[in-house]
């Protein structure tokens, strides 16, 4: 096929795609804002053009031929690829909706509670809340808090704050203390096993009995529940210790890791990510 032929098929790739997709004339019609025998026009030239049959007509439906289907699947896959370019160049656009990963603890426990204050400061956001790492160079999410230690290659990194681990508890606990044997530990076992040494090891702690949980924020809630002592960290426990739900059980100790935003070199040099970046820092001072 010479590259005029390419050139008027990538030209019909939306009328194939949207074709593919209905599996009708009159629906790919609608879709596209054209009438009927517009559609069945434009097929008829691409199929003079290329030198092969790409559809199989009859009175009621039509088929894809083996030729129509291999050639739709390519338009489709381009159609796709653009749809996901357009996404990710709206990303960095000066004006919108910030969508922005986080885990689920720091959603609950500290960024839910603050968002009435985002648009005070022209942060329009919209929550990913996953406990996976979200792929900023090739996705819809525009940025994301990590806890780590840092930096991140091939990311642009702005700390947020340093963090703190410190044991809490409920005042409707009835358990032993801390320093017991009979304490009843609430453990976090995706955090003890992360590297980032938040871990009740920091305080010579081998209770008999514990309890364990998958994420920060449900030993934080069993904690609140006065189910045993918890450790928590610096922005997840200072809303609940303010409101009484929540009282320190230990010392604080600090931590290598701290709260970082991260996001792609591109999406940094926007108005967005500043306007993001400032509101954070002050709402975390």
């Amino acid at each position: 096929m010479n590259k005029t032929n390419i050139y008027k098929l990538a030209q019909a790739a939306p009328l194939l795609s949207t074709l593919a997709k209905e599996r009708s004339f009159s629906q790919a019609a609608e879709k596209l804002g054209i009438s009927q025998s517009a559609v069945s026009h434009r097929i008829n030239l691409l199929e003079e053009t290329i030198g092969y049959p790409l559809v199989q007509r009859t009175t009621r439906k039509f088929e894809l031929t083996d030729f129509g289907q291999i050639l739709t699947r390519a338009c489709q896959e381009g159609m796709d690829r653009f749809e996901q370019a357009f996404k990710e160049l709206e990303s960095y656009s000066n004006q919108g909706i910030t969508r922005l990963s986080v885990s689920s603890s720091v959603a609950m426990k500290w960024l839910v509670p603050h968002m009435g204050n985002a648009k005070k400061h022209g942060v329009e956001l919209v929550l990913d809340v996953n406990e996976s790492t979200a792929n900023l160079e090739n996705s819809t999410v525009s940025a994301a808090i990590r806890f780590g230690q840092g930096p991140y290659p091939g990311l642009h990194a702005v700390k947020l704050t340093k963090a703190q681990m410190i044991p809490v508890v409920s005042p409707l606990y009835q358990g032993e203390g801390l320093n017991s044997p009979k304490a009843i530990i609430l453990t976090d076992c995706t955090a003890e096993q992360d590297g980032l040494d938040f871990s009740w090891q920091s305080y010579g702690v081998s209770p008999e009995d514990t309890l364990t949980f998958e994420r920060t924020d449900l030993v934080l809630q069993a904690a609140i529940s006065g189910m045993g002592i918890g450790l928590g960290r610096t922005l997840l426990v200072e809303r609940d210790i303010e409101l009484g739900f929540l009282k320190p059980a230990g010392v604080a100790k600090t931590l290598d890791a701290a709260y970082w935003l991260v996001c792609s070199h591109g999406f940094a040099k926007t108005q967005r990510f500043e306007k993001l970046k400032s509101w954070l820092l002050n709402e975390m001072s």
